[in-house]
């Protein structure tokens, strides 16, 4: 027997496989549905009369060939959108930028990358091993070598934080100059699922035994003896919130990075598990790399309005502060992605932000605040328009992923005629974009990344820590 708990699609992806070969597999679920990041609703907005859904996590499917993703999507004849980054616009303060600006701007950045990537390469002391290098370090040699005008400056930040800072939904100072991104590739268009991220973790785990709303509460697999000897069983022994005891052969724990992170605190929360023995005592390599591992914010809005007054021929939309003098004030929400791109009608926004910027907002704005700052940022890049529009619903869904709750947080409230759902996922973000130049010419574009997060991560994974 083999027991899953808290499952994702990496989860889901293992219990499956499993049982297609065989084994008698339960999945044990603390919550009341099954996906973790991949999480669809469909209950708040509507286009053309019939709803329409929206993904709080994972949105994209990244580099489709050779996607594990792309083939369950095939498997359910899934409807999906090409994501067409080549029609954006950017603006300049409110000034549109030209394809020529836009080149030059690309330009500057991948002559400044290509000395942080130079930089990854270079032999380090071991002192400055141990230390961590963040890949901020690596940018600010760049920028002295490149001797950029500050109006040059304020265009490659606002490119670090679109390829690298969104992307990673953290901000340069806690990424790892050397490890940030070391992963695999993959190639291809991007889609979106138009009826959401949700429909695969629903496929997937569609005939898996699974048991929602019991959480895992102890998992012991050995004994610790008065003086400290550990012996481990043949078998593992699962206890749940609700009183249910499991005895497995295997158990696969597909936990938040965040619970994980608790197990020798004195935090006190349900979402903790109790492993006997500790992690620290029967795996400390383990136990260091789950605590060295730290994890970024990202957050997605999505705004709704009974008009369009932005260009509904562009996919997406950058907004680049004219007047910004930091990094940290570029990354005040300058992606906007257009649904009426795709669907005409629709009517609506998705902005994003992440990293340091997104925890100062969680802090010290209000919900209301925020989706005003928005309004604010956007509209004046349209100046034709002499008033503010209000959206007439808002979801702002943040990945608080510093803090280590697993369970999902719905808040609403009126304000005015616009009614905001603050929907909190309290887990680890999984990167569920990755960085790459894709608005140069095809020619020129870098294979794109995924990600697959896995329990047992080695200690090359961490982050940078100041």
């Amino acid at each position: 027997m083999t027991i899953f708990n808290y499952i994702g699609i990496a989860g889901l992806g293992a219990a499956k496989t499993l049982q297609n070969n065989n084994k008698n597999v339960i999945v044990l679920e603390a919550s009341n549905r099954i996906g973790g990041r991949l999480k669809t609703n469909s209950s708040i907005f509507e286009v053309n009369n019939e709803t329409f859904p929206v993904d709080l996590g994972a949105s994209w499917i990244h580099g489709v060939n050779g996607n594990s993703i792309t083939t369950l999507m095939n498997e359910m004849n899934g409807a999906y959108f090409v994501t067409d980054y080549d029609n954006s616009n950017f603006y300049d303060g409110s000034q549109l930028m030209n394809d020529t600006s836009v080149e030059d701007m690309y330009y500057l950045y991948e002559e400044t990358y290509a000395i942080v990537s130079n930089l990854q390469d270079a032999t380090y002391t071991e002192a400055q091993e141990e230390q961590g290098i963040s890949l901020y370090d690596g940018f600010e040699i760049a920028f002295e070598d490149m001797q950029l005008t500050s109006s040059e400056e304020r265009l490659v930040n606002f490119l670090i934080v679109d390829n690298i800072e969104l992307e990673y939904a953290s901000s340069i100072e806690d990424l790892s100059l050397q490890w940030y991104d070391n992963d695999d590739d993959t190639n291809g268009v991007d889609y979106i699922f138009q009826g959401g991220y949700s429909t695969v973790s629903d496929y997937v785990g569609s005939d898996l035994n699974v048991r929602l709303g019991d959480a895992v509460t102890e998992v012991k697999y050995g004994s610790v003896s008065g003086d400290g000897d550990v012996e481990l069983w043949n078998y593992t022994v699962v206890k749940t919130a609700g009183g249910s005891e499991y005895h497995a052969n295997k158990v696969v724990i597909a936990v938040p990075l965040g619970v994980l992170k608790l197990q020798d605190s004195t935090y006190t929360t349900p979402s903790i598990i109790q492993f006997t023995p500790s992690l620290s005592a029967i795996a400390p390599a383990l136990n260091t790399s789950i605590s060295s591992l730290q994890m970024g914010v990202l957050e997605k809005t999505y705004l709704q309005f009974n008009t369009t007054f932005w260009p509904t021929d562009v996919e997406f939309i950058y907004l680049i502060d004219g007047s910004a003098t930091s990094r940290y004030a570029l990354s005040n929400r300058t992606e906007i992605l257009s649904f009426d791109y795709h669907v005409p009608g629709a009517h609506m926004l998705l902005v994003f932000e992440s990293g340091r910027a997104a925890v100062s907002d969680d802090e010290e704005v209000s919900d209301a605040q925020r989706v005003n700052n928005i309004m604010h940022v956007s509209v004046t890049h349209y100046t034709s328009y002499t008033y503010t529009p209000t959206p007439i619903y808002a979801i702002i869904h943040t990945i608080y992923t510093q803090y280590p709750c697993i369970h999902l947080h719905v808040h609403t409230y009126t304000h005015t005629i616009i009614t905001i759902y603050t929907i909190i996922i309290g887990i680890e973000r999984s990167i569920p974009r990755c960085p790459r130049p894709h608005h140069l010419p095809p020619h020129q574009l870098a294979p794109r990344p995924i990600h697959i997060r896995i329990l047992l991560l080695s200690q090359c994974w961490c982050r940078y820590k100041r």
